[in-house]
């Protein structure tokens, strides 16, 4: 099981993020001609935009993976009514996001219309077919699909992001525009399996019925996804309430930005490990529930020393990878990011474990929450300290979204084995710590101290791996 579990997340994880390790890498040509004024721009969009997203697929999209499950026979006619209702209510959603992007970017008139267009006609003619069909390929576990289209966009997005940016000095125009036509090439290869493999046709003549039903379940998601945006986008939008100059918010969205690179591989074991978390749910056994929080131990501890190393090196990452001066000085944000990550793990066992039992109608009290507390404190700190205070307010409010959960009575009522968040909250509280407080020391320290990391990390692998733990994750397989 582990084997195709890690197999399953390098597939999701590096093919199709290859296109933005490359980018990645490619930040040193990129950021001559882009400044913190084109990040800002750039921040402001995605943050107005993040704002939206919760009300982007209405919670819909969480669901209808439960019924390819539950319902195996009935699942395309569930997934067709909800593909015609969610296409015709894409209408309503790009004109409220029209609308928000014409009146609130400062920049010219002209500029402002071209990315209207190419966001919204991203969202209408593509994004509901490219949804269905990467859910379709995912729940079949056939991650190379995937991962190949994937790659496909993404290396099509550096080669534009180079030829706007670099060549014809777009700067940041050249991202929306990239951005845009890696939408229709997926499209292209989504409404083959959509349309041609699943046979898969929108349904528009609504039975409100049903449409009612799946937006009970689904709603109560809203609010968890948009408390998920106040924390993750509105530190943005609270910066330009605040005055903040462009500049600032851009130095600042650079650094969230490049520290967010490190959740492409923490989604893709999201995305990996769905599949067995829905499996072992299905089985509802005590051991089913014990090799569940096995898996997430033994993940959750790789994702801590992956981000621990990560945090370590950030300095010169940004030193080789960073042309801009500037811009440069913003890696002490991104250390901070980088180890948000380590919430994730026990968040994909305990959002999958309610969503599968559709005990959902509680999870708005914890992110919408979570996010309000991320939103009062970056207003009450953000102009005494300034803009490095908003990534410190983005770790304590995930703080109380990964753990408040646990201690919810729906939660209680659902849970057949006992996790550990408050455990997981300081162990991270205290690594964050000692990498910032070693971020600047010299490389050879840093190099002694990675080798103690990984050397002892291969030592408690060896030490697993011969146990009755590993050995009880290996009957998983048999299982599936």
């Amino acid at each position: 099981m582990l084997k195709k579990l890690f197999s399953d997340t390098i597939v999701y994880a590096f093919i199709p993020q290859l296109p933005k390790l490359v980018s990645f890498f490619i930040l040193p040509i990129l950021t001559k001609d882009l400044t913190d004024f084109d990040y800002g721009i750039s921040g402001i969009i995605a943050a107005y935009i993040g704002g939206l997203a919760a009300l982007k697929t209405l919670g819909l999209e969480d669901i209808f993976i439960n019924y390819y499950y539950k319902h195996p026979k009935l699942y395309k006619k569930i997934w067709a009514h909800l593909f015609g209702f969610l296409s015709f209510y894409m209408i309503f959603f790009i004109i409220i996001i029209a609308v928000i992007l014409f009146f609130t970017l400062p920049i010219p008139v002209y500029k402002r219309l071209l990315i209207i267009v190419l966001n919204t006609a991203s969202l209408l003619f593509f994004s509901v077919t490219n949804m269905f069909g990467g859910r379709y390929l995912q729940l079949k576990q056939k991650p190379v699909p995937v991962a190949t289209i994937s790659a496909v966009s993404g290396i099509t997005v550096v080669f534009l992001n180079l030829l706007t940016i670099s060549y014809f000095k777009l700067g940041y125009l050249g991202w929306f525009i990239s951005s845009f036509i890696a939408a229709l090439i997926q499209f292209v290869y989504y409404s083959h399996i959509v349309f041609f493999k699943i046979k898969l046709s929108p349904v528009f003549k609504f039975r409100y019925k049903y449409i009612k039903k799946y937006l009970k379940i689904s709603t109560p998601l809203i609010p968890n996804k948009y408390g998920h945006f106040l924390l993750n986008s509105s530190d943005r939008i609270v910066m330009d309430i605040l005055k903040f100059s462009v500049k600032k918010l851009g130095l600042y969205n650079f650094g969230y930005n490049l520290g967010n690179y490190f959740q492409i591989i923490v989604s893709s074991v999201g995305l990996a490990i769905g599949p067995f978390y829905l499996q072992l749910l299905k089985i509802n056994s005590k051991d089913s529930f014990l090799n569940a929080k096995k898996i997430t131990f033994v993940v959750q501890a790789s994702v801590l020393i992956m981000t621990t190393l990560a945090s370590l090196w950030m300095k010169q990452v940004f030193d080789i990878l960073v042309s801009n001066e500037t811009l440069r000085t913003s890696y002490d944000i991104a250390i901070i990011i980088v180890m948000t990550q380590n919430y994730a793990p026990f968040r994909f066992y305990f959002t999958n474990l309610v969503v599968y039992n559709e005990k959902t109608s509680f999870l708005w009290k914890i992110t919408f929450i979570g996010g309000i507390i991320n939103v009062v404190l970056n207003f009450i700190f953000l102009k005494i300290f300034g803009i490095r205070v908003a990534a410190v307010t983005t770790f304590l409010s995930l703080f109380y979204i990964t753990v408040a959960g646990f201690y919810f009575p729906q939660y209680k009522k659902i849970k057949k084995t006992k996790m550990y968040p408050l455990l997981l909250f300081f162990i991270t509280l205290v690594i964050l710590l000692l990498v910032y407080l070693f971020r600047d020391i010299a490389v050879v320290y840093k190099i002694i101290l990675s080798v103690i990391i990984i050397v002892f990390s291969f030592i408690v692998f060896i030490k697993l791996k011969k146990s009755k733990f590993f050995n009880s994750l290996q009957k998983i397989t048999n299982s599936r």
